[in-house]
């Protein structure tokens, strides 16, 4: 737990902000990164065309939008039969999902080993305990695991289908995580404030250096005595970690 991932970790408990990262920078690439379908009618496309066009075009009438969008649905060139098409799609959408939304990743399996060398430096960092029934969690959504890629259809899956096949499907190895995520996609990614109370207490990772330990807890007993600090404690006979009560004040 460097740089970054330190400064990430104070402000947490300090200044109580949380950061969505963009999808961009998940160690998964196919992660957020759907196949597509372009199966469409050229009414199907109109439909679309013109959600898209009265978006870009706010000083058009809406008649005009229509008119446009019926003839580029016409069009040889945005057929999504043609290989240009399709890419420039694809291109499109996946642009958005990657790079302008905010993703952030929860867990409910505390003590999974492979999620700390993950996703905590290799047990060197920490483990933070949220209240999952706090309101501030309403909007996550838990991640499915199919075995085969889900197809988006920008013609035919409304845009909430599109966004929860794009974000909330992983392939089925990563089910161990038993994943959750609360997505933003108006403001994107970065730093998001969160109810101090739902944040209820850390665990402390397995190999956590002795500065770094010292320098939670400072944080801890300065802006957050109401905390309860946990340490993950390998088994001394099975594969597992325990989560035991820290003698730390």
């Amino acid at each position: 737990m460097a740089g970054d991932s330190l400064e990430f970790t104070r402000r947490i408990i300090c200044k109580n902000e949380l950061w969505f990262p963009a999808p961009r920078s998940f160690n998964d690439p196919f992660d957020t990164w759907p196949t597509f379908s372009f199966d469409s009618t050229p009414d199907e496309r109109a439909v679309l065309f013109e959600r898209f066009l009265v978006r870009k075009h706010t000083d058009w009438s809406l008649s005009n939008c229509k008119e446009t969008a019926r003839n580029l649905a016409d069009m040889p060139a945005v057929d999504p039969h043609t290989q240009e098409a399709r890419d420039y799609m694809q291109e499109q959408h996946t642009d958005l999902i990657r790079n302008k939304i905010g993703v952030l990743c929860l867990s409910t399996k505390p003590d999974n080993i492979l999620m700390w060398s993950h996703y905590a430096d290799e047990h060197r960092g920490i483990c933070l305990i949220f209240d999952g029934y706090h309101k501030f969690f309403a909007l996550a959504h838990k991640v499915e695991y199919p075995s085969t890629r889900r197809a988006v259809n920008p013609f035919r899956d409304s845009p909430d289908l599109q966004m929860a096949t794009s974000v909330l499907h992983k392939y089925e190895k990563w089910q161990y995580e038993n994943e959750w995520r609360i997505v933003e996609c108006i403001k994107g990614s970065g730093a998001y404030a969160f109810p101090a109370e739902s944040l209820l207490g850390i665990i402390l990772g397995a190999s956590i250096t002795p500065e770094h330990e010292e320098e939670v807890c400072n944080w801890v007993a300065t802006h957050r005595p109401d905390l309860t600090l946990y340490r993950a404690v390998p088994s001394k006979i099975t594969y597992t970690l325990n989560i035991l009560t820290s003698d730390k004040p």
